[in-house]
């Protein structure tokens, strides 16, 4: 047994005492990959702790779960196990220490996240849209009162968190007749030292580079889409006047890209019928320099089906196919840095693994300096973390759900906010340990249960799943392919010389003596 990971310190009250009753189970939360020619990683999903067995040493560990009895294995094996939580009194003491480390976790506090939404239209009718055309169709913008009590309650909660950035999403929110609000917001950013992050069709760009230049101090994060090279983004991203917007676009890019407040991030959605212009795409790129500018990152991202309608577009299963397509096509290019492509086909649940290990696989990833569990999927579920303004006068605390009132939860006006303590609760029982099909899973520490939105999108259940356990299982295991060829032979050569050798369960040595770097 080779301990490459786990916390024991908080595993400490787990240990082998002399007075303790039998042990006789494992934790139905183990993730296994084979380590060729005769190795078994093994990922405990509750405790983090991530070992390498003998296969034949995990075989009979896993015969003595079966028998219930683990007093043929050696007691030093035993507390290995026990001390990196693998090993319970029955089935019902692992699903209680199940339960008490997700309250533990939960109990944390949280960053608190802001969002403004300045108009629920769009001046775009994107063929893939998520939001609702029950939605868009109202077009209601901020007014003035909204607007002031939106900063108002922003700047309470922004002077005691350490979170410094405003989101500025929609509908389109840098439509022209948005501006006063763009510019109170600016202007309130300044005012609050807050960094501004904003997601945009990108087609009125030009119109406010000189408001992004006069708040100089503000630095402005953009997210702009381009799907394609002209053609293809003008057919899918269309212009509710009708006529291109591709040109437009990239001028507006153009001439942002050479504020020094600015940073842009280019988004490219693809499916299937897309996944051959990823090519000329990057040939664009390469063709207006866009590549060697340091404040324009790239993003890569498939799109599941439309919340409200049925068309061809990719589902998650896809994310196969585009981390395949960023490989073939980002990696090998030297002009490109990879580590400013990335892709939003992501496992979460290797960006843990990642992050302890300090071992990054781009495409396949996201960077995530949280070492604890996933005990909810994003901060929707976590009390009054996540606050979302909408022009319809509700608070939402996710910004795929706004317009779909039955899941606000508050409402705000004359400077005040009021909030819905009822909805509060609600989403706060959207954890891993409140939906039913998380609650066994090895996966769930690792997921979090999936996007609420998408599930409430589906058939309006907030305490389901939105599990694709499927795909991630193969993101995972891509990631695991590539820590095991790159970064496991020298983890093991730097630790066998740090730790003391005993006999092993299968007659072979092994390493007992653990470490915690989380």
């Amino acid at each position: 047994m080779i301990p490459l990971i786990s916390d024991e310190n908080l595993w400490a009250t787990f240990s082998l005492k002399d007075n303790d009753p039998p042990r006789t189970c494992l934790t139905k939360r183990l993730i296994v990959k084979k380590v060729p020619p005769d190795k078994l990683l093994v990922i405990n999903s509750l405790s983090g702790a991530i070992d390498l067995f003998y296969a034949d040493e995990w075989k009979r560990i896993s015969q003595c779960d079966i028998d219930q009895d683990f007093e043929s294995l050696p007691r030093s094996t035993c507390s290995f196990l026990a001390r990196r939580g693998y090993l319970f009194f029955d089935a019902n003491d692992d699903d209680h220490a199940f339960v008490s480390l997700m309250q533990y976790y939960r109990s944390k506090p949280s960053e608190l996240q802001n969002s403004i939404i300045p108009a629920l239209g769009c001046n775009f009718n994107c063929v893939y849209c998520f939001q609702p055309m029950s939605v868009r169709r109202h077009n209601l913008r901020m007014t003035e009162d909204q607007i002031t009590t939106a900063h108002k309650i922003i700047g309470e909660r922004i002077s005691r968190s350490e979170n410094k950035l405003l989101r500025v999403f929609g509908g389109e929110p840098l439509q022209l007749q948005n501006c006063s609000i763009i510019e109170k917001t600016l202007q309130f950013a300044s005012g609050k030292r807050l960094d501004v992050q904003i997601t945009t069709n990108g087609f009125h760009l030009l119109e406010y580079i000189q408001l992004f230049e006069r708040f100089r101090n503000v630095s402005v994060y953009v997210q702009v889409t381009i799907d394609g090279i002209s053609g293809t983004h003008d057919i899918r991203r269309v212009h509710a006047g009708g006529g291109p917007s591709f040109k437009r676009i990239v001028n507006g890019v153009d001439v942002l890209s050479r504020l020094p407040n600015a940073d842009i991030t280019i988004r490219h959605n693809i499916d299937s019928e897309t996944f051959d212009e990823y090519a000329g795409l990057l040939a664009f790129v390469k063709e207006k320099r866009w590549h060697l500018k340091k404040n324009i990152q790239f993003q890569l991202s498939g799109l599941f089906k439309s919340y409200d309608k049925s068309i061809r577009f990719t589902d998650s299963s896809d994310a196969i196919d585009i981390i395949d397509l960023y490989n073939s096509r980002i990696v090998p290019d030297p002009e490109l840095d990879e580590h400013r492509f990335t892709t939003t086909s992501f496992s979460s649940e290797a960006s843990y693994l990642a992050t302890v290990f300090d071992f990054h696989v781009p495409g396949i990833h996201t960077r995530n300096d949280s070492f604890g569990p996933r005990v909810i999927y994003c901060h929707a579920a976590v009390d009054s973390a996540k606050y979302v303004f909408s022009p319809d006068g509700y608070v939402y605390n996710c910004l795929n759900l706004v317009g779909n009132k039955r899941f606000a939860i508050g409402r705000y006006s004359n400077g005040r906010i009021e909030i819905d303590d009822s909805s509060i609760q609600m989403w706060s029982e959207r954890t891993i340990t409140g939906i039913n099909e998380c609650y066994g899973c090895e996966m769930a520490t690792l997921c979090g249960g999936g996007c609420a939105a998408e599930r409430i999108w589906k058939d309006g259940e907030l305490l389901k799943p939105s599990c694709h356990k499927d795909i991630k299982k193969r993101l995972l295991d891509r990631y695991l392919d590539e820590f095991i060829k790159r970064k496991l032979p020298s983890l093991l050569s730097s630790y066998e010389n740090r730790y003391r050798r005993k006999e092993g369960v299968g007659g072979r040595t092994h390493i007992t003596d653990g470490i915690a770097l989380s």
